[in-house]
């Protein structure tokens, strides 16, 4: 029991040498190679004083040491079926939180070995410790390999290209922005609403017609006023928010069988209104040759028959499909429209994206992504999503970094210098980093979206849920006006009753 109690308290207290050595760092001196010593201190003070208070219930050397790297070999480990269980795609990461750890645990290590050395007792079967040695050389030597094939299909050369900026900066859509980007009519709309505004709520995608909706009808003394009555909280909690009768509409696409199923538990009965068209689009990066998808080759990358680009005219190079979360307007368009009745396959890791930006920079960024493939809204993808310089990107990104490691900002640095001396024009320039596909041979245009020869065309609904507001019904109805469908046209999207 003493040898188990051991074994516990010294994992523990490794632990704690890890997270005091390495997360105060991070937060007081940010990510910077001055958190080693920082880190290495804070090791070696907790491994000493850990081993001059520990009964060693044993003088075996080997079993003694096995706890001090049980940690280690640990997340070693974990960092290796990690880098395999997503095709290498997160070795960074992996890279970053090993590094983490030894920085806290090497110094711990030695420190402790150095503390019970200093006891004066012989130390017995010190020759055991090579098996766990060399069990981390192995481990060291698979993640140096994972390390090389990483870096030989990512990081061949500089990318010199455009990522995303961030996710989607929606002021630039705001009533309250002077400068805003939101579409208007030439004429003093027919509706003005001064007293009783309806609540609205909706999908990101959305947000630009739905504002500019508001930002010409409400009647206010200051444009300010009119965020009083709108947000913008996203598909699933935007539903939740109509359910739940926070909200007195909703802009967004047709509701998840989830969200059907909350609004009958409810008590609530919803009603649907068109009110605009958009294209669900699938795209890749621009170094991918591939430009056209048929519905079944779709469907197949989505089950995971298909999983390399050289089956369906594409280089040899393994596909990541990337996917959104359940309940989202576009992943919902993507189960019902897309693989209609067929099981998609669970997303690894590093194919789940938690916002629609995210989505588009992981495609963006070919040299991760080479292989990747993604979808969201025509508008979306063509209209609201920032590109910028990647270069530009990865000198702000490293002030954001919440884990890091020495050879990580090394290498970033290394990758910088090398291309600071090109045309930086070539890469200034706000360009797509992305390619929208064809389908079938159809491309997502206006026209195409009207006239039905586009597979993956949308309705976007106003959506209520027997509000009492007066005016949320003229607010619908004069949407779906001349005046109303005008407005929609002229903020990008397909009016339902459009003139292509």
């Amino acid at each position: 029991m003493s040898y188990l109690r051991y074994v516990l308290t010294t994992v523990l207290a490794e632990f704690i040498a890890v997270v005091l050595g390495i997360m105060p760092a991070m937060m007081l001196i940010g990510p910077r190679p001055t958190n080693f010593p920082f880190a290495l201190l804070t090791g070696s003070i907790i491994g000493w004083r850990h081993a001059k208070k520990s009964v060693l219930p044993t003088e075996s050397f080997s079993l003694l040491f096995w706890p001090l790297i049980a940690l280690n070999l640990c997340v070693l480990t974990l960092a290796i079926c990690g880098n395999f269980y997503t095709a290498n795609a997160n070795f960074r990461f992996n890279m970053i939180l090993l590094s983490g750890f030894t920085y806290g645990c090497v110094p711990f290590v030695i420190a402790f070995i150095a503390s019970a050395a200093s006891r004066g007792k012989p130390m017995k079967n010190v020759k055991f410790i090579i098996p766990p040695c060399a069990l981390i050389a192995v481990l060291l030597a698979v993640f140096w390999l994972q390390a090389k094939q990483n870096n030989d299909v990512t990081f061949t050369d500089p990318y010199a290209g455009s990522t995303v900026a961030d996710d989607v900066n929606l002021y630039a859509y705001s009533p309250a922005n002077e400068d805003n980007r939101l579409a208007s009519l030439d004429v003093r709309p027919s509706l003005r609403i001064n007293e009783n505004y309806p609540t609205a709520d909706g999908a990101t995608a959305f947000f630009p017609i739905y504002a500019a909706i508001l930002n010409e009808v409400y009647e206010t003394g200051d444009k300010r006023e009119i965020l009083n009555f709108l947000a913008c909280s996203r598909t699933p909690e935007a539903y939740d928010r109509l359910i739940a009768g926070k909200v007195d509409v909703i802009f967004a696409l047709q509701p998840s069988d989830g969200q059907l199923a909350a609004a009958r538990k409810a008590g609530v009965e919803m009603s649907f209104t068109p009110i605009a068209k958009d294209a669900f689009v699938f795209f890749v990066n621009n170094v991918n040759p591939v430009s056209d998808l048929s519905v079944d080759w779709i469907q197949d990358i989505y089950t995971k028959k298909i999983t390399n680009w050289g089956q369906i005219g594409g280089n040899d190079i393994k596909i990541l499909p990337f996917q959104r979360p359940d309940g989202s307007g576009s992943q919902t368009t993507m189960l019902k429209e897309v693989m209609r009745g067929k099981a998609i396959a669970p997303p690894l890791r590093d194919e789940y994206q938690g916002h629609m930006g995210g989505m588009v920079r992981g495609v963006a960024e070919y040299r991760d992504y080479a292989e990747s493939i993604g979808y969201s809204f025509r508008f979306f993808t063509n209209k609201m999503v920032y590109f910028t310089p990647y270069i530009d990107y990865q000198r702000k990104r490293q002030e954001r970094l919440t884990w890091n490691s020495f050879r990580q900002l090394l290498d970033i640095y290394e990758r910088i210098e090398r291309i600071e001396g090109d045309d930086r024009e070539r890469w200034r320039r706000n360009e797509s980093a992305i390619k929208i596909l064809s389908v079938d041979g159809v491309a997502p245009t206006n026209k195409n979206i009207l006239n039905g020869t586009y597979p993956f065309a949308v309705e976007i609904y106003a959506v209520t849920a027997g509000t009492e507001n007066p005016n949320v019904q003229e607010l619908i109805d004069w949407i779906i006006s001349p005046e109303g469908q005008e407005l929609v046209e002229k903020t990008g999207y397909v009016g339902v009753g459009g003139k292509f």
